[in-house]
């Protein structure tokens, strides 16, 4: 269509990479991608507005580019930004004729307007995708819940049943509140994950025990050593994250959990150290997947590391998991700024 009005023998789709651009789709050109200093659509997604370049040779910005002295011979570019999400220009819809010309209001409104049908098609994609992934999530979600909830359920149903029949029903309240608590906690880690979806980090500095302390609902366990340290994070997520660490070194640990604290000038690092008894455990980025579980004598809900790695991410930081000297290791590396200042050197 933009070849077509703009009576042009190429158009493109051109999304612009970090060193190229590569053309989503294209009429009128072989090419599928090139450099990016080459680029005109590098320039012309530096402004809101249609760039034109009437006759390539005689503007000193391309007149020695290699697609203007050579195939396939640029003269005529006329290129609209492809802007999505907060203003993130991405690339543009452009059209390119051999011979220089100018183009007319009516013309360069048409390329605005099919412009922002390419930003449409590539939203409706993007949201097409994102929902067969929630679907999948959800299906994975809904077996994994059940299985993980039936059989404490059970075990409820066959205590109070006990309890009716036994002249002592007491002696199965302890067994039955065990039994909750293994449920509530399981469900709590289901509720706690998805709240990361709608969660705004407010970062300050903060204690790593006070963090602990709240985290956990009280002091933290005997068998957990702390460094006396300050991280810069949201008070609430940072509790919630050391709680899972936590959580996770009681369950498939071997005793013992060091915290630590490499701070630097741009971001603060907590390293999370306990043995474990498989010492040949090959870890990838798959470990934080939502309900992956590391081994099935643990008995969560296979969310706490999933949980660590949402919340460093909504800091805008990353998390990384070795096996080092029999020791399972984590490093959650946190930015010391808010998400507002992650654009600010």
């Amino acid at each position: 269509m933009a070849a077509h009005i703009l009576d042009v023998p190429i158009a493109l789709v051109s999304l612009v990479d970090v060193d190229r651009q590569w053309f989503k789709s294209r009429v009128g050109l072989e090419a599928v991608q090139t450099p990016r200093e080459h680029a005109f659509c590098a320039h012309a997604i530096l402004d809101d507005e249609v760039m034109v370049v009437g006759d390539a040779t005689q503007d000193p910005r391309f007149a020695g580019n290699p697609l203007v002295v050579a195939a396939p011979d640029i003269r005529f570019y006329a290129g609209a930004p492809l802007i999505v999400g907060d203003d993130l220009r991405v690339g543009t819809l452009c059209v390119i004729d051999r011979e220089p010309r100018e183009v007319s209001e009516a013309q360069r409104r048409a390329l605005e307007d099919l412009a922002k049908v390419v930003v449409d098609e590539l939203d409706l994609r993007r949201k097409n995708a994102e929902q067969r992934e929630l679907n999948l999530a959800l299906s994975h979600f809904t077996h994994l819940a059940a299985h993980d909830l039936r059989a404490p359920l059970k075990s409820l149903v066959n205590l109070c049943d006990l309890a009716m029949e036994a002249d002592d029903p007491s002696r199965f309240v302890e067994h039955a509140r065990r039994t909750a608590a293994s449920a509530e906690s399981v469900v709590a880690s289901y509720f706690e994950l998805a709240q990361l979806r709608t969660v705004e980090p407010a970062v300050r500095p903060v204690a790593l025990a006070a963090a602990l302390e709240s985290g956990v609902g009280g002091t933290a366990p005997g068998w957990v050593r702390l460094d006396e340290a300050t991280v810069h994070a949201d008070p609430v997520l940072l509790g919630q994250l050391l709680a899972n660490v936590v959580r996770n070194a009681e369950q498939h640990g071997r005793g013992g959990l060091h915290i630590s604290v490499d701070s630097g000038t741009r971001r603060d690092t907590i390293v999370c150290r306990n043995p474990i008894a498989d010492a040949d455990l090959e870890l990838d980025d798959s470990v934080f997947e939502p309900f992956r579980r590391r081994s099935e004598r643990g008995s969560g809900a296979g969310l706490g590391l999933a949980i660590v790695a949402g919340i460093a991410k909504l800091h805008g930081g990353a998390v990384r998991a070795s096996v080092e000297d029999g020791d399972f290791t984590l490093r959650v590396e946190l930015p010391r700024w808010s998400k507002l200042e992650r654009g600010a050197p």
